[in-house]
């Protein structure tokens, strides 16, 4: 099977997997609880964006990767990190 196809399907079950989690355990307590403690929940998933920094590390992507996309999307991700920090 080609490389492509194995990712995809990787992917997919991925997707699939975190969507019934998320559809099962996380929506039906987010829904129960009031605004402010829902905002405060989904805030603290995004502290964790900094990983996007990631990008900049010499080898983490492969040479195709554009530079200017791996810079936007590696201090964009951190802004949303921080964001989300404060935000808590």
């Amino acid at each position: 099977m080609p490389a492509k196809d194995i990712f995809r399907i990787d992917m997919a079950l991925g997707y699939l997997a975190w969507a019934l989690c998320i559809a099962t355990y996380v929506w039906p307590r987010l829904r129960a609880m009031d605004r402010v403690e829902a905002q405060r929940a989904i805030a603290t998933f995004n502290s964790f964006r900094f990983f996007g920094l990631a990008f900049l590390l010499p080898g983490f992507v492969g040479p195709n990767l554009p530079q200017s996309f791996a810079t936007t999307v590696a201090y964009g991700d951190l802004a949303t990190g921080l964001l989300a920090i404060l935000a808590l």
